[in-house]
């Protein structure tokens, strides 16, 4: 019985073969061949970046970098200019962590290279309310002019969101009056060509954010001054 079993058996394998187009002299026609199913490309590395609108009077063509609390350039991959509504959208270097970024971070944007802005002065009377590019032309409150190459505006932060593992992370950094006036006075505070320090940055912005609250008799606790939405108020 074992023997007509087995005999069975070589005979149901010969004919799957065969049904295959295989067969034991080693002839290739009908051999099934596997095709290697292509692999999905990876995905690009997440990168760490940050956002915000530019405004003195909406700054268009701003140019927007970014240093470390020890005056060094924190490297770039794209983005850096403002658009035509003051908002800006850089995405830092592939190498940058921002568990690595020495603190405070100062955002900075300067004039000059046809950036414009609107004139936010309104000095009653005249039509002489803001000075151009070309240091002799003013104009009249609301309307656009060219910003001189020294025009410079600072937003510092003193602290960053933690870096996600595999995530892009991003965060907000407005520039505005209020905190290129945190910035001058945390520069104050610390002395001429001192570094600027987590301390006087976050000393400066409670003082920022205390006369925006006897101002304007709104709660600021627990605001970051860097994060205010903020609008064209000319």
């Amino acid at each position: 019985m074992k023997s007509i079993l087995q005999l069975v058996t070589v005979l149901s394998v010969a004919a799957l073969l065969a049904s295959c187009g295989g067969s034991s002299d080693g002839d290739p026609r009908g051999s099934v061949v596997i095709t290697p199913q292509p692999q999905p490309e990876p995905d690009p590395p997440q990168q760490d970046g940050l956002a915000g609108t530019a405004l003195k009077g909406l700054i268009s063509g701003g140019a927007v970098t970014v240093t470390d609390g020890d005056g060094n350039d924190v490297a770039i991959s794209e983005g850096g200019v403002t658009a035509a509504d003051g908002s800006y959208d850089i995405t830092l270097a592939e190498d940058v962590s921002l568990d690595t970024i020495t603190l405070p971070v100062v955002v900075h944007i300067s004039g000059g290279n046809g950036a414009t802005s609107i004139c936010d002065i309104d000095n009653e009377g005249t039509d002489d309310d803001c000075l151009t590019n070309d240091g002799v032309t003013y104009v009249a409150y609301g309307q656009p002019f060219e910003l001189p190459a020294d025009f410079s505006m600072e937003a510092v932060l003193a602290s960053l969101p933690e870096d996600s593992e595999g995530a892009s992370t991003t965060f907000t950094a407005n520039i505005t009056p209020a905190t290129h006036l945190q910035a001058a006075l945390a520069r104050k505070a610390v002395g001429d060509g001192a570094s600027l320090t987590v301390d006087a940055v976050q000393n400066a912005e409670e003082l920022v954010l205390g006369l925006i609250a006897s101002v304007t008799g709104v709660d600021m606790t627990d605001v970051d001054l860097a994060t205010i939405p903020v609008e064209d108020v000319s």
